[in-house]
Parts: C-alpha cells; sequence; structure tokens
C-alpha cells in the first residue's frame, strides 16, 4: 500500500507542476491558496491518478503547501496564502493518503536561477542522496543525521551554517509524521526493515 500511495503523491506531484509551468509560460496571476485547493480537490480523480484512482480512496495527507516570492515556512501546518505566484523558486509540499497510508514529498521548482542557488542546491541533493544511501537496516538515525551534516559541509564549506538542521526528515505510514522516530541529532532509534521514511533538507539563504 505504501507503493501505490508513494505514487499517488509523485502523481499529485506531475499535475501540480504542470499547473506552475502553465501559470508560468503563460504569465497568469494566481494565488497559493487557488493552487492548492485545485491540488487538493484533484489528488483523487482519474485525470491525476488514472488507473490508481480505480475503486481506491485517495486523498491529501493535508492541504498542499505552495510557498513562493521569499516568503517560506518548515511547518507542516502552514497555509498557502492568498500571495500570487511568484516565478522565481516555488516550493511545494503535498502527500497522499490511499488506504490509510500517507506519504509525501517536497519539491522546489527554481524559475532562472542563479549560479550560486544552482550550487547550493546540488549540494543540497548530494547530502539527501547521501542520507538515503546510509539508511540501511541497523543503521541509528542519529548516525545519519551526522553524515548529512558532515556531507553538506563538505559539499557547501561557505554556506554550511545555512542549513536546517533540526532534523532531516521523519518516519510516516499510517501516521503522517512518527515525531519519535526522526533523523535528527537525539534520536537512537534504529532503521528497521518495514519503516518508509521521508526525508527533507532546507537553506536559508
Amino acid at each position: 500500500m505504501c507503493r501505490n500511495s508513494a505514487a499517488a503523491t509523485v502523481n499529485a506531484w506531475s499535475y501540480a507542476r504542470k499547473k506552475f509551468i502553465e501559470a508560468i509560460d503563460q504569465e497568469k496571476k494566481v494565488k497559493h491558496s487557488r493552487l492548492a485547493n485545485e491540488i487538493d480537490s484533484e489528488i483523487g480523480s482519474l485525470k491525476v491518478q488514472g488507473p490508481l484512482a480505480k475503486n481506491k480512496t485517495i486523498e491529501t495527507c493535508y492541504n498542499p503547501i505552495i510557498m513562493s516570492g521569499g516568503n517560506y515556512s518548515l511547518k507542516w501546518s502552514t497555509e498557502s496564502s492568498d500571495k500570487l505566484l511568484h516565478f522565481g523558486v516555488i516550493v511545494t509540499s503535498l502527500g497522499a493518503r490511499l488506504e490509510n497510508y500517507c506519504t509525501n514529498l517536497t519539491r522546489t521548482l527554481m524559475v532562472e536561477p542563479s549560479k550560486n542557488l544552482e550550487e547550493a542546491y546540488e549540494g543540497l541533493l548530494a547530502t539527501q542522496a547521501a542520507i538515503i544511501e546510509a539508511l540501511k537496516p541497523g543503521a541509528k538515525l542519529r548516525d545519519v543525521y551526522d553524515l548529512g551534516v558532515k556531507t553538506f559541509r563538505e559539499k557547501c564549506p561557505d554556506i554550511a551554517d545555512k542549513l536546517h538542521k533540526k532534523d532531516f526528515g521523519f518516519v510516516t505510514g499510517i501516521e503522517f509524521r512518527e515525531g519519535g522516530l526522526t533523523i535528527s541529532p537525539k534520536c537512537e532509534e534504529k532503521v528497521m526493515k518495514s519503516i518508509r521514511l521521508f526525508s527533507d533538507l532546507y537553506l536559508s539563504l
């Protein structure tokens, strides 16, 4: 079920991305909140999910969070604002719940980014790849966190202090977020074969 839920989340992102690109190409004036509500209302539709929507209940884990224009929040309780979509850096978080199983993703869409921004983003991607590679059964979540910090410092030493270091992700499933199972500096829990983890990294530039 988790795999199907993940597929539903990816389908929802593909739908959202098309909405963003359409708005950018046509220079539409559209509010974050309107886009979020459209994604929320369509997430379980045949148009978005294709065959996956047949005989399955698909809904959002939370109302999609869309942010742009330099105003960003790391809280999952954040609501998409009524401000117009800004064609610069668009950050989107959304998640699907399928048959009671949650999955989630956060994506950054950059329009004509600067070289420095591209390099910072590449550093984050490399760090996330290292974290995912380290998430093997038996590994302590605390050690995975330490590896993430070390990797980013090596990749982007000049902006290492800008990395959001509270945690780098959490276990998800029946509960959207397991607060006691996070990729964080004090979590002694170990990775188990059956768990599903969501990894997210942020920079404050």
